[in-house]
């Protein structure tokens, strides 16, 4: 992977009369260095279950480009990026995840979002339930407050566990994604209730023709040795019965950690910020 020491990534905290204001940490106690990592927020949103409110509170990574700083008036694509089970542990491995390290070192031209769920919020059914992809949902338009978010281009990825969340915000939501980039997923909407199938065939969503519209590419080893490959190839074939033209690359080896090499590929970015809005949005920089 090639890296360009002149662009690094910096925190945005708020927008204050037009000038993006950089902080250095969140009230949590975790220390942000703006050379390592983009930036810390907080967020705060509640719904209501069997008759109480329930209260989520959660930090999440922002990551701004520098070349957005040039006009941050000019809206420009966002991404919604979903960690997987063992980010659930805290906040700085959320941070250290593969799409979080990539945009370090490489100048992408997008927005980036990168909540954390916990996991109990795993249990309690981060990042697939209805509750959660409504809060979701809120926290893209909480950052649309703070910077200047392309409705056109809002892109939601994950991997395993943020796998299963990008297909539900694609079920919840499929007019909000210009594209969905799924990588090791799987359909599953109570994490607590069952084990893994062993036949994968009837585990997708009832509204699946209503995503087929949705730009999706799908990600999977063969012989995945934690998620079966079969819970991405029901969702494929199924969404190929509904007339998509979904894309899918299938790796002939048994890696379940494979964001780093999707996304170090930039084809794949290229073709996710394609979608979306008429004209080009190249993936990187002209310099680059």
């Amino acid at each position: 992977v090639m890296t360009n020491p002149r662009i690094r990534f910096t925190l945005a905290a708020t927008l204050v009369s037009g000038l993006l204001l950089v902080g250095c940490g969140s009230g949590n106690g975790f220390t942000v260095d703006p050379a390592v990592q983009a930036g810390v927020n907080p967020y705060v949103y509640s719904w209501s279950a069997d008759d109480e409110s329930v209260t989520v509170d959660r930090d999440y990574l922002l990551y701004v480009p520098d070349e957005y700083l040039d006009d941050p008036a000019q809206p420009w694509p966002l991404v919604l990026y979903l960690h997987g089970s063992s980010e659930t542990s805290s906040l700085e491995a959320s941070a250290q995840a593969d799409l979080p390290r990539l945009v370090r070192d490489i100048p992408y031209r997008f927005l980036m979002v990168a909540p954390h769920a916990t996991e109990a919020d795993w249990y309690d059914g981060a990042w697939a339930s209805d509750e959660w992809t409504g809060y979701l949902a809120d926290l893209i338009s909480h950052v649309g407050t703070q910077v200047s978010v392309d409705s056109d281009r809002i892109y939601v990825t994950g991997a395993s566990l943020g796998g299963n969340g990008a297909w539900a915000m694609a079920s919840a939501r499929p007019s909000l994604p210009a594209a969905v980039v799924v990588l090791a997923g799987y359909w599953d909407l109570c994490p607590e209730c069952s084990d893994w199938p062993e036949d994968w065939s009837d585990w997708y969503p009832d509204n699946v023709c209503e995503m087929a519209d949705t730009p999706t590419w799908v990600f999977h080893s063969m012989h995945d040795f934690v998620v079966d490959q079969e819970a991405s190839q029901v969702m494929v074939d199924q969404l190929q019965a509904c007339g998509s033209h979904v894309r899918h690359t299938w790796y002939d080896d048994n890696a379940h950690s494979i964001l780093g090499r999707v996304f170090a590929d930039i084809e794949v970015v290229d073709w996710m910020l394609s979608q979306g809005h008429d004209g080009d949005w190249p993936a990187l920089p002209d310099d680059w």
